[in-house]
């Protein structure tokens, strides 16, 4: 598929400053807005984490990918603003000596603040339940052009993180690199 058939047309632009033209496609997905303040909540729980100061600064938005191999009919996508994405995958596991299907959202970084210190990279990964997940959506929607923001068409990469996005949204494979 060729990439205008896969924008579709421009239905406008950004802004007046950059020009940056919207496409059809950009409107037609939508992302739910995550706030994940439960279950950074859930994390201090345990007693290692409770007097840390964490947050998740990206994959702050969720879209559903349409997919006819998937029982509920779409897969679930994490992403940030610049559309990087971690998409969700079925696992058995063993809990209290019960067998479960949990599907699962994995690698979502987690950040530590310190007092004086900006981190650059997450302390901790974590696998969080899609269904704990779905828990922490807003209500909110945006078109994805709106989520991304001023991140939208900023530059090559996240250009083609946008077009994998809308690819996989098309039910079209990507390619990895």
């Amino acid at each position: 598929m060729k990439t205008q058939q896969l924008l579709g047309s421009v239905v406008g632009y950004k802004n007046e400053n950059n020009n940056r033209p919207i496409y059809e496609v950009t409107k037609e997905i939508k992302v739910k807005l995550i706030d994940w303040t439960s279950i950074i909540l859930k994390l201090k729980q345990d007693e290692e984490l409770k007097d840390l100061d964490m947050y998740i600064p990206s994959y702050n938005g969720i879209i559903l990918i349409p997919s006819d191999k998937r029982e509920e009919g779409y897969m679930p996508i994490l992403i940030d603003k610049e559309c990087c994405g971690v998409d969700s995958e079925f696992k058995n596991i063993l809990v209290d000596g019960k067998v479960m299907c949990i599907e699962f959202l994995q690698g979502v970084g987690v950040f530590v603040r310190s007092e004086g210190m900006i981190p650059m990279m997450p302390k901790y990964y974590f696998d969080f339940d899609y269904d704990d997940i779905k828990q922490c959506f807003t209500g909110e929607e945006k078109e994805l052009h709106e989520y991304m923001d001023s991140r939208y068409l900023y530059n090559p990469r996240i250009e083609k993180n946008m077009m994998d996005i809308i690819k996989l949204y098309r039910g079209l494979e990507i390619k990895s690199n």
